[in-house]
């Protein structure tokens, strides 16, 4: 039987969530999801993944904004301030978890299912920076990284550019302007963080 803690903290998680602004709606419904707390496991990884921002930028973008309200870019400059890193172990919070992802639930709600269902959606560590999803290459040339980047930019990493390979660099002269005070890389993630790398810091550390 799960431990009381366990049951709170599985209700805490499950409290919070909202659509997104692109009109992402909860795939679990109102009543929200429905624990899964049979295998419900406290213990930590020994290295969990890190923030590229720093701590401290990454807390101040969600006391001001929260998460969710751009995951596009929290999801991958403040992993760890957003709860969206791949975790060991790594498991599931909802029983609905596996019949979602294979109705492609991952890709078309990932606001909810890279949070919820990170078993089932592949979302476990798996070594150096890279893609998660056999798809992929395919969908990154369907333009898919800058339609569904809040996906693509957590389980495509590799195929979307945002794996740090070789020299950090911009694709524009505009970006250090652009990027001036940082505020163009959160407003503006999807043409920033994929073509002005360097000026938003982007590859600044080791992606987990």
């Amino acid at each position: 039987m799960a431990s009381l803690v366990c049951l709170l903290a599985v209700g805490l998680l499950f409290g919070g969530g909202h659509a997104t602004h692109e009109g992402e709606a909860d795939p679990f419904g109102e009543g929200g999801p429905r624990p899964h707390d049979h295998d419900c496991d406290t213990s930590h990884p020994a290295e969990p993944c890190r923030n590229i921002d720093t701590d401290e930028e990454c807390t101040q973008w969600d006391n001001r904004y929260g998460c969710d309200y751009n995951p596009v870019y929290m999801y991958v400059m403040c992993k760890k301030t957003c709860n969206v890193c791949p975790d060991e172990p790594c498991k599931d919070y909802a029983d609905e978890c596996p019949t979602m992802a294979e109705n492609d639930t991952c890709r078309l709600s990932p606001k909810y299912m890279l949070k919820f269902c990170k078993k089932s959606c592949n979302q476990c560590p798996s070594g150096p920076c890279g893609d998660m999803d056999d798809r992929c290459p395919q969908l990154a040339e369907d333009g898919e990284c800058q339609k569904n980047p809040i996906y693509m930019f957590v389980q495509c990493r590799e195929s979307c550019g945002l794996c740090p390979s070789g020299e950090c660099r911009d694709n524009d002269e505009r970006c250090p302007y652009w990027a001036k005070g940082r505020d163009n890389c959160y407003v503006n993630p999807v043409f920033m963080l994929l073509n002005c790398q360097k000026s938003c810091r982007v590859c600044k550390s080791e992606l987990p």
